[in-house]
């Protein structure tokens, strides 16, 4: 399977996010039971067994997975989900309220809208390369006594929260673009028993804390305060892109920020106060002012020239698509159980108009796609 390269910048979060997604059919294999059409049972997946949900196909019941594998072609939607061992791959759509972690591995390659996403456990792996919209995201060791090693979580999608991520002493890297509505914290009860590893945009609304160890190699957005009770560090060289953080509010330093001698630059609108250990000498004020990008073979694209204006939304009757793109595509939109309610093709520089009147009342997802980009946008007909 080939994995295809995040497309990094922060001015997607205010527009579309966008990633260049691995090929979105996972071609289920090995599988002992397939669910076909929709299936509204709760499903219980023991060891040895694999659940294979196919392409255009629902599952609406519940879902445990107690040792077994799941791999999902279709769609997952309306279920509450608890992976107690075992593993969940999704190359489709998968729609939640409640996503329940104590031991396993959750890697999505397609579309994931989960409300809450609670992990404890001693061996979480959870892994997003594809589109992830959500409440709330939590992960950590269950107990002092259990070890940490394998407690990972790997961003290498588009990850949108209107609530939190936290993380307790979990290994973590984000390559891909996380925003967060209400925070971000990095958590550790044991010495800097965990990490975070930041090579793409990060963008927190609310209070960003690190009390562990925290790596970027990219400039942090924080709109709100900061604060760092572990170790921060950057790049080890000047000619590297800047990174640090910009904060709209205060930011309190209170232990290890660059004292290894990596690049970091700081600037905080509401002051920077530093109460521990003098900081690194590479820190600078106010310096920085980079955004992570990626170049692709036709050079570096701005925000502009990809962004789809869809309006209005909400939306009663008529919904308005406009792609900015110069290459041909397609345009979908999925009821949340899985339905498509629209198909249809655009040519660059080109506007569609959908008839919504007959549409149900409730949320949808539009996806755009132009070659191996992908863009969702989150539809409300009222």
């Amino acid at each position: 399977m080939n994995t295809k390269t995040v497309f990094k910048h922060f001015l997607f979060s205010a527009v579309l996010p966008v990633v260049f997604l691995s090929q979105l059919q996972a071609q289920c294999t090995g599988c002992t039971s397939t669910i076909t059409g929709t299936v509204s049972a709760t499903q219980t997946v023991g060891a040895g067994q694999t659940l294979c949900i196919a392409p255009n196909s629902v599952l609406q019941g519940n879902l445990v997975i107690n040792g077994g594998t799941v791999c999902n072609d279709g769609t997952i939607a309306n279920a509450s989900i608890v992976l107690n061992s075992g593993t969940i791959t999704s190359a489709g759509l998968l729609s939640t309220t409640l996503f329940g972690i104590s031991s396993g591995t959750f890697t999505s390659t397609g579309t994931a809208a989960v409300d809450s996403v609670d992990g404890l456990g001693a061996n979480i792996h959870f892994n997003n390369y594809g589109v992830y919209t959500g409440t709330g995201l939590r992960l950590e060791r269950a107990n002092l006594s259990q070890s940490s090693t394998n407690l990972f979580f790997l961003n290498a999608g588009t990850m949108t929260l209107s609530g939190k991520l936290y993380l307790m002493e979990i290994n973590a890297t984000n390559t891909g673009s996380i925003t967060t509505g209400n925070g971000f914290a990095s958590m550790s009860q044991w010495v800097y028993a965990g990490s975070f590893t930041n090579d793409g945009p990060l963008q927190v609304t609310g209070m960003f804390e690190n009390f562990d160890v925290f790596h970027t190699n990219c400039r942090v957005i924080v709109n709100g305060s900061w604060v760092n009770l572990g170790i921060v560090t950057g790049p080890s060289s000047s000619s590297a892109p800047c990174a640090g953080f910009s904060v709209s509010g205060w930011a309190d330093n209170m232990m290890l920020f660059g004292q290894d001698g990596s690049y970091l630059d700081m600037c905080a609108a509401g002051g920077y106060f530093d109460a521990g250990p003098p900081p690194g000498s590479n820190i600078t004020l106010c310096q920085c002012n980079s955004v992570c990008t990626v170049t692709t073979s036709t050079g570096s694209i701005s925000a502009e020239e990809i962004a789809a204006g869809v309006f209005p939304n909400p939306v009663q009757d008529q919904l308005n698509v406009e792609v900015s793109q110069t290459v041909a595509g397609s345009v979908m939109v999925y009821a949340i159980d899985g339905r498509i309610v629209y198909a249809g093709d655009y040519k660059g520089l080109s506007k569609l108009t959908i008839d919504t009147s007959h549409w149900d009342a409730g949320i949808y997802q539009l996806v755009i796609t132009a070659g191996d980009q992908v863009f969702i946008r989150k539809i409300i007909r009222n």
